[in-house]
């Protein structure tokens, strides 16, 4: 007898999940709909994502990751992330991530390419959506299955291609997403990943990339250094490429930046002294050269983005072999200026972290209260402990570096980029920028930690120093002061800013430890006050509020005590809680004594200072859910000195 054919049921689809979200069939139709709103071309390539023949699958991988490959301007790159974002708001990814998985080798290979692509262009919202989608579960799988001894051996060139991608869209990633970070630790990928940094050297571009992962995962990664601390052979094969003779600068000083992530390498002072002299290699600069490198690069700079092979607007018949040199040449040279902006870059960046003397930031755990007795407690330890602790450190990294010609290099480095030639590119100039901020960092971190004598023994090394800074931040705002783009708070601009006024903060600071007069010119005066403090950077504006403090705290005439009173009472209305806490500590520096009353009393300060400690607690109540824990307990002491710095004034006025 037959049976009854049922009807499959659909009702599933139309019901509501407990979440409140779409069902299956809006969910459907919402896609159906994002198709229909989309370009041709971008609706062709869904469909081409899952056709059944393996060339169109192909053909589809190798446009998306060539639509989203390198971009030529901010415009064009502001475009295609619109772009992008619409397409994955239409369901990209969970077309595109099977495909690192599919059945032909090709297929995978451009996969690969054009999610790297993606991740780059999609920034960190993009990469954290594709490690929830689980791309990290596929790349494990690729990475463990290729990275083997006989794929070295046999020099599979597909293989090494394969890894390339992989490694390079697991390191994009890692840099935006630390969840990311926390699947490949999980995800025992280590032993192959260190198996290509061993066997891989003659793999340039590959081997680069593995470098430039480890060095991403092993920054402040504890289990990770435990690993490495405790693996002879993870060490052996870090120690081997930091030794070579045969690899590129840039190379070395990627496994450099590896093994000074590593505590257990950094704990011995013969290891240490191996890291310096390839640091020391890479931060030779010779100014004249790098501006007539950087003129020619900057001159041919649309030449060298050309592919005559490739472009659509070229036709064959029109191009010369003569052209195709000229293209060649162009391309050879920026891809060594790109090399040589990213080892100075990486140098003086190790430089940075060097001198931070390789000590953990514990200050966390001392706020993990909001009781303001201990509050008081660790302040006044503090404060004990700081006199017996700075430029005084015994650590590997401290000592090597004072022994070394690190800081005098650094400093014929910040001489050469206090002023850059007039570049056609925008891309060379932001080059110049980038070494500048490094450059900057460098400084700063060094004088607040090197001796007296590393620094060179001298009475006007920090003056010379404060002077190279101070032309370096008038000429940047000169440089930015036509820009024809709108400001942006998260811009580069503000980086190069806050670099700069931190290291001539720290100068400052650093004068006044060795009893040193550093005397401040009249424009320098001008620059502070006028140009800096009304900086749009928060952090620019409280370096500048801490350089006037310090000069205050040093002065003795009471017309400049009476302007610098003036600059203080205008940065307690600033709208940011840290720029107020900075002012206030310098308010109490400045007049802690009574020396100065008088100018207390005219200026009325404590009526300022009464206000300010009522609109503190009001901000700090209404901001403190946004603000980090450390910053809230930061904004409280200073609240609470400034109670007792009030009832202070008042009884002695």
């Amino acid at each position: 007898m037959g049976k009854a054919k049922k009807i499959r049921s659909t009702s599933h689809k139309k019901q509501v999940p407990p979440t409140g979200g779409l069902s299956q069939a809006e969910l459907e139709a919402d896609q159906d709909m994002d198709m229909a709103t989309m370009q041709p071309d971008e609706a062709e390539m869904f469909r081409g994502l899952v056709d059944l023949q393996g060339s169109i699958r192909e053909a589809t991988c190798v446009a998306l990751a060539t639509m989203f490959g390198d971009v030529s301007d901010e415009a064009q790159e502001k475009k295609l992330r619109e772009k992008l974002q619409k397409m994955i708001d239409a369901g990209l990814l969970k077309k595109l991530i099977p495909r690192m998985v599919d059945p032909l080798k090709m297929v995978r290979l451009h996969a690969l390419g054009a999610l790297r692509n993606i991740s780059v262009t999609g920034g960190i919202e993009i990469s954290e959506l594709m490690t929830s989608q689980n791309v990290i579960t596929p790349l494990v799988k690729i990475i463990t299955e290729h990275a083997t001894a006989e794929t070295f051996e046999k020099n599979d060139l597909h293989a090494m291609q394969v890894l390339e991608q992989s490694i390079a869209l697991l390191s994009n990633l890692c840099e935006s997403c630390q969840a990311a970070i926390n699947e490949l630790t999980q995800g025992n990928l280590l032993d192959p990943i260190m198996l290509i940094a061993d066997k891989g050297k003659s793999q340039a571009s590959l081997h680069l990339e593995t470098l430039k992962l480890l060095l991403l995962i092993t920054e402040s990664n504890p289990r990770l250094n435990e690993v490495f601390g405790a693996s002879a052979a993870y060490q052996t094969i870090i120690g081997e490429i930091i030794q070579s003779e045969q690899l590129l600068l840039l190379v070395k000083l990627h496994a450099v930046g590896i093994a000074m992530n590593v505590r257990a390498i950094m704990a011995a002072e013969a290891n240490v002294a191996r890291l310096l002299p390839v640091i020391e290699a890479a931060l030779a600069y010779d100014a004249v050269n790098v501006t007539q490198l950087a003129q020619n690069v900057s001159e041919n700079y649309a030449l060298s983005q050309m592919n005559v092979l490739t472009d659509e607007d070229v036709e064959d018949d029109t191009i010369t072999d003569e052209d195709r040199q000229k293209v060649t040449s162009a391309q050879i040279k920026y891809r060594n200026w790109r090399e040589n902006v990213q080892t100075l870059s990486l140098a003086l960046e190790l430089v940075a972290d060097l001198a931070t003397g390789g000590e953990e930031n514990d200050d966390e755990d001392e706020w993990a209260s909001d009781d303001e007795d201990a509050m008081e407690q660790y302040a006044a330890s503090q404060m004990e402990d700081t006199e017996a602790s700075s430029f005084a450190s015994g650590t590997p990294a401290i000592k090597a570096l004072s022994a070394s010609r690190i800081f005098a290099l650094t400093m014929v480095i910040l001489q050469g980029l206090v002023s850059i030639p007039q570049l056609q590119s925008r891309v060379i100039a932001d080059d110049f920028e980038r070494m500048r901020i490094r450059a900057a960092n460098a400084v700063n971190n060094l004088l607040q930690t090197l001796s007296w004598e590393a620094l060179g023994n001298k009475d006007d090394v920090v003056s010379q120093v404060f002077r190279n800074l101070c032309t370096l931040y008038a000429n940047v705002k000169a440089e930015t002061s036509d820009k024809p783009f709108e400001f942006d708070l998260s811009s580069s601009t503000n980086d190069i800013e806050a670099a700069t006024t931190a290291a001539m903060w720290s100068a400052l600071r650093r004068a006044a430890a060795v009893k040193q007069d550093l005397a401040i010119t009249a424009d320098e005066a001008n620059l502070i006050m006028s140009s800096a403090l009304q900086s749009k950077s928060m952090e620019t504006r409280m370096n500048t509020v801490g350089m006037i403090g310090c000069v205050g705290q040093r002065s003795k005439n009471p017309t400049e005590i009476s302007v610098i009173a003036r600059c203080l009472l205008s940065s307690l209305n600033d709208t940011s809680l840290e720029v107020v806490a900075e002012a206030l500590n310098a308010v109490f520096d400045v007049f802690g004594d009574e020396d100065f009353d008088a100018i207390f009393r005219d200026l009325q300060l404590l009526g300022a200072l009464e206000q300010t400690a009522t609109s503190i607690k009001a901000k700090l109540r209404a901001e403190r859910k946004e603000m980090d824990r450390g910053l809230v307990a930061h904004v409280k002491e200073t609240h609470l000195n400034l109670v007792r710095f009030i009832k202070y004034k008042k009884k002695h006025l």
